[in-house]
């Protein structure tokens, strides 16, 4: 009792102070419980300091103003000159420790690049562009070398990938040696090597796949300037940029971070024009990262253009016998050549006319027909099967395979089974066992059937109801011969057949179907028309009829597109496409002697333009080869064009009339490669500011009664109290929290209208055009030209 006396006061106290609690929170805290922490670490001090020269210790220690984390360090830090040990990276709470295993080089500069490796402990903030230089030397390097990586095919940037330099000339065992100076591109494919020591080099990007910061394997892609340059630093009045691309991340860095970076005369920014002085290793407080200085550091425009590794591979998955009567090869690539087959035993099939290949529509995969013969269902096949495939680094061979091919078996079950269960296999049943039986006929399998289907196909693509589309006769096994006056062809005239010619052909690598081949006429309606039993199939039985109506749009219904290039090599061949949004390819043209290029009938819409220069005259695009031979130049045109109907749309397109940076239209779908290369880089998300969102919220919810502290605002980026009265007694509008405007677009990207001219409507009039020069209306040089500002030098 006692005791529980003494214990009464106690508890009525804890819970007189609870409520208390309870109703100051509900006074002082936000419902959402305030702004979130967006800030990353920031940098408090380094030993050796930021920039130091003549350092002989192998420790680094960076310590930070909160706690932190490393996310994978090994993977992101780079370490340049490359180490044969790798350094070892410890987390000591507010403490990163770098510590170097080999002996250091002497007067040589050293840079730790972190790629966003340290994050703050908590919320996950990851500092951007910071890297750490010191030197063993009297002299700390400062040049640098910034470009772009692009996919040399789609022209999308690159991100998340490998860049960096060799020194000239370029050594010949690149394929052993690491780079000299590395970093990764930034989610828009930039980079900036920063620290380099002047000189002549080439710069090369690629997807390492083993770290080894060297192109040593054929499936990594890459990237190689095929000149060399040499870093410069020339004042600004003597550099004029052909377009100022400004991304000045250094505004949103932390103080700490500025300074580090302004001490090295660098920029964090990859294709910055903005222009930044050199200094020496001891002035790492002299420039502020907004002050502007008179110097501009070369090259910062480098284009990389990423070679991939042949992807199209072609390879046999499976030859099997998947029934009795044929054969079937598939390969993990569309076949260019036909296989050649040939069957050693039984002898009865030996002859070349024995069997009839019929090649799907992917041309992946490829169905032997067999001559129907009273024992096949019992033999094996023995065949020698020639194929195209491709080596490890896609060089097309030739392969010869010996196999023996069973026939399958069937389930006694299985046989009994209903007519839509029953497996459709080739040769009359006969019984082999109680268990077993082997296969039987198409034809026979499921003997209340009595009539074979017949299916009339038409184009699925662009051709689609224009006069290049085509009508034809397809049926499930080889066709051996049509019966023509079984077949009619008729056009409609006021919903009336009027029968006319055609010819029936045979497709030569699908033996399944025919070509019913006819002039067509715009603004009309076919009709075909199979009657029963006009087909004679391999294995017998009775074709069902069939019919089929074609329209063809008038000309009223299409449009067309002229396309004259200006600026285009012409000692080599040259392919346009017409693109989807998806970039499938609906059409291919090559130019005239005028460098025009026409394509009719197209259905009204959103089309794009693709061209590549075939330098080996292969018909096909073909990547770099490393280290010397370039990519074969892709171009796109930078905008949308639309066709209309009944109007002829005419087209102007510079070569390099815009820079290859800003030619691919944002209109077409992502690149799926590119979205996988920077999986496999594992870049981070793009952050959402949430104090953004939270701000939004809470003006929805408080309205102008919404007015945060200043340590809030200082969490958020919000300007104090005192700014915002001074800013209204000034007559400024300002609104706590509201989002940015977006500003204004820039009239640069802007490219010139197509012309359009109506259409003639009569049939086979011409089409009324008046052409008129609709240059870009505004002209850039390409970034090969920007390229050759900076000096070359000889390989």
């Amino acid at each position: 009792m006692f005791h529980s006396h003494q214990q009464l006061p106690t508890l009525l106290v804890a819970f007189l102070l609870l409520i208390l609690g309870a109703v100051g929170c509900a006074k002082q805290s936000s419902p959402e419980g305030g702004p979130y922490d967006m800030t990353p670490p920031r940098v408090v001090r380094c030993t050796p300091e930021m920039g130091s020269t003549n350092v002989t210790s192998h420790r680094v220690r960076i310590t930070f103003d909160e706690y932190i984390q490393l996310e994978r360090g090994e993977d992101k830090i780079i370490y340049s000159p490359p180490q044969r040990i790798p350094p070892k990276a410890l987390v000591n709470q507010k403490q990163l420790v770098i510590t170097y295993q080999d002996s250091l080089i002497a007067n040589t500069t050293y840079t730790i690049n972190f790629n966003r490796a340290i994050k703050d402990y908590n919320e996950g903030n990851y500092i951007e562009q910071y890297v750490y230089a010191f030197s063993t030397g009297d002299y700390l390097d400062t040049m640098q070398v910034a470009g772009l990586v692009l996919d040399a095919y789609t022209l999308q940037p690159v991100p998340r990938i490998l860049a960096g330099i060799y020194a000239t000339p370029l050594p010949a065992d690149t394929l052993d040696r690491p780079m000299t100076r590395m970093t990764y591109t930034d989610d828009q494919g930039h980079f900036t090597l920063q620290n380099v020591r002047d000189g002549a080099y080439y710069a090369i990007a690629l997807v390492d796949m083993d770290r080894s910061y060297s192109y040593n394997a054929p499936n990594e892609s890459f990237a190689i300037t095929t000149d060399s340059f040499r870093t410069e630093v020339v004042h600004g009045s003597a550099f004029i940029p052909a377009k100022e691309t400004k991304v000045d991340s250094l505004r949103n860095a932390p103080d700490s971070l500025q300074s580090a970076v302004d001490s090295l005369g660098a920029s964090a920014d990859s294709l910055l024009t903005k222009e930044a002085a050199p200094t020496t290793a001891t002035d790492s407080t002299a420039t502020s990262a907004d002050s502007v200085s008179p110097y501009v550091y070369l090259p910062n425009d480098l284009v990389l253009l990423l070679t991939r590794p042949k992807t199209n591979i072609i390879r046999l998955e499976r030859l099997t016998r998947r029934d009795s009567m044929s054969l079937m090869a598939t390969f993990t690539e569309p076949l260019d050549t036909l296989p050649q087959l040939t069957i050693l035993s039984p002898s009865y099939l030996t002859s070349t006319t024995s069997y009839y290949p019929d090649l799907s529509t992917d041309r992946k995969s490829l169905v032997y027909w067999l001559s129907p013969h009273d024992s096949l269902a019992r033999d094996s096949v023995v065949v020698a099967f020639a194929y195209p495939t491709t080596d490890s680094i896609g060089s097309p061979i030739n392969k010869l395979d010996t196999m023996t091919l069973q026939a399958p078996r069937v389930h006694a079950a299985k046989a009994k089974a209903s007519p839509k269960k029953r497996p459709k296999i080739a040769a009359p049943q006969t019984a082999t066992d109680s268990l077993t039986l082997t296969s039987d006929s198409t034809a026979l399998a499921d003997p209340k059937n009595d009539l074979k289907a017949i299916t009339i196909l038409s184009l699925d693509n662009i051709n689609k109801e224009t006069t290049r589309d085509s009508l034809w006769i397809s049926y499930d096994m080889p066709i051996l011969g049509i019966d023509t006056t079984l077949v009619q062809l008729a056009k409609l005239v006021d919903s009336v057949p009027q029968p006319i010619s055609c010819q029936l052909r045979p497709d030569s690598i699908r033996r399944c179907r025919w070509l019913v081949d006819f002039a067509k006429e715009p603004g009309t309606t076919y009709r075909l028309m199979v009657d029963t039993a006009a087909i004679t199939g391999l294995y017998g039985g009775v074709s069902a009829p069939a019919q089929k109506d074609l329209k063809i749009a008038s000309e009223t219904e299409l449009g067309s597109l002229s396309v004259t290039l200006t600026g285009h090599p012409t000692d080599s061949p040259l392919y346009v496409y017409l693109l989807s949004s998806k970039e499938e390819i609906l059409a291919t043209a090559q130019p005239d002697s005028a460098g025009l290029v026409t394509f009719t009938e197209l259905a009204p819409g959103a089309y794009f333009l693709k061209l590549y220069v075939d330098l080996n005259s292969n018909g096909t695009w073909d990547g770099g080869v490393y280290p010397a031979t370039p990519p074969e130049p892709v171009r796109y045109l930078p905008q949308t064009v639309n066709v209309q109907a009944r109007f002829a749309t005419e087209q102007t397109w510079a070569y390099d009339g815009t820079p290859l940076a800003e030619q691919r239209p944002k209109e077409l779908e992502g690149d799926k490669q590119a979205e996988e290369d920077g999986n496999r880089a594992k870049p981070e998300t793009q952050k959402r500011d949430l104090n953004v969102e939270y701000a939004q919220r809470m003006r929805e919810r408080y309205g102008k009664r919404w007015n945060p502290t200043d340590r809030e605002r200082k969490i958020m980026g919000l300007p104090s109290r005192e700014e915002e009265r001074l800013a209204r007694e000034r007559g400024e509008e300002m609104e706590i929290g509201a989002p940015p405007k977006e500003q204004e677009k820039g009239q640069d990207n802007k490219q010139s209208k197509p012309q359009t001219q109506p259409l003639g409507t009569g049939s086979g009039s011409p089409l009324r055009t008046n052409p008129t020069q609709t240059n870009p209306s505004t002209t850039r040089q390409s970034a090969g030209q920007l390229q050759n500002r900076s000096q070359k030098v000889s390989r």
